[in-house]
């Protein structure tokens, strides 16, 4: 399966771009938000690439992992109703 790339969900600060990337790179997204800092404060040169990959990268689809499902209350539900 080709691995796509997405905007992190998960671990994002402003619009998941670095945590994105970061994550399909395999590194820490610290690493790659350092030197998106580093591009922006060297002539302003992060910041227009920023906001396009906002705009061009979809956020990553919302899954239900395991511990999700089984925090999900199932008393809730009135059975009569089927």
């Amino acid at each position: 399966m080709m691995k796509q790339l997405y905007r992190s969900i998960d671990n994002r600060v402003l619009g998941g771009v670095c945590g994105g990337l970061a994550e399909y790179l395999g590194v820490d997204a610290t690493i790659i938000r350092v030197l998106a800092l580093l591009l922006t404060f060297s002539g302003g040169l992060g910041i227009l690439p920023y906001l396009l990959a906002v705009l061009l990268i979809p956020r990553r689809p919302r899954v239900l992992r395991e511990e999700d499902i089984r925090n999900i209350p199932t008393d809730d539900f009135d059975k009569t109703d089927w």
